[in-house]
């Protein structure tokens, strides 16, 4: 089932492989909350990893480049923070 919307805004979506160099045109949403992903690899593991480039603010210091480690049906915060912590004012 898709799951278009503003809900699927910054989503890492999951679509079933068909065999064949096909792939499905339904998929689920596998992350939620990834706001401008730089990089997407999957480690040799199995570890589904995104590095972002994170908001940008007039500072130094924050907010954090991040990488992570992306776990199904988690939701990394954007558009509600930044940090994992840090509010979005707005």
């Amino acid at each position: 089932k898709n799951s278009d919307g503003p809900d699927a805004q910054a989503a890492l979506r999951k679509y079933k492989y068909l065999g064949q160099s096909k792939w499905s045109n339904t998929y689920t949403i596998f992350a939620r909350g990834l706001r401008n992903s730089m990089a997407l690899t999957v480690s040799p593991a199995g570890w589904v990893m995104q590095a972002e480039n994170a908001r940008a603010l007039n500072s130094d210091v924050e907010p954090h480049e991040e990488l992570n480690i992306v776990q199904e049906g988690r939701h990394y915060g954007f558009p509600y923070c930044y940090n994992f912590r840090a509010k979005v004012p707005e």
